[in-house]
């Protein structure tokens, strides 16, 4: 049921960023902050990474409201350290990165988010059993994506430290 209203929504988010109607969706930032903290359901986690994604592409107030909700930006940086979503939260900082305004720069600083990233660089070199296993090897796994979004969400943080 809660993964059918998430669906709703994003094709509400996705329906109206094409339209003059604009919804009062204030509600939502609250409700994905809630399902982000909600760390033990995963499907529940992946379903609001995703919802993030989707606002950040189609509707800039909303993904604006969901940077400058208190905590908001400090739950998404948990995710930094669990390995089988960080590479996912890092592209998901990458595209939020990509449309900040200043406003959400200056949420982006006080969260630390930029030490947090790189931080994240830490994981580039992984000998976890679990991934050799996915990827029946026993050698050192590389992860070349974790990498790229950090550097992506550099880059689109630098532009918009120039504006």
């Amino acid at each position: 049921m809660v993964h059918m209203s998430l669906a709703c929504m994003k094709q509400i988010i996705i329906g109206t960023s094409a339209s003059a109607l604009q919804l009062n969706l204030q509600p939502l930032p609250p409700i994905v902050l809630a399902m982000l903290q909600m760390k033990r359901f995963n499907t529940l986690v992946a379903a609001a990474l995703d919802l993030i994604k989707v606002a950040g592409q189609y509707s800039q107030q909303l993904h604006e409201q969901l940077i400058l909700h208190n905590g908001f930006l400090d739950a998404l940086k948990g995710y930094l350290d669990d390995d089988k979503l960080q590479t996912r939260v890092v592209t998901l900082f990458s595209h939020i990165a990509q449309a900040l305004t200043q406003r959400g720069m200056q949420q982006f600083i006080r969260a630390k988010i930029v030490k947090a990233l790189f931080n994240a660089l830490s994981s580039f070199r992984v000998q976890g059993s679990g991934i050799q296993q996915a990827m029946q090897s026993s050698n050192t796994v590389f992860n070349f994506a974790l990498v790229k979004g950090v550097l992506r969400s550099s880059r689109a943080l630098l532009q918009v430290s120039r504006i």
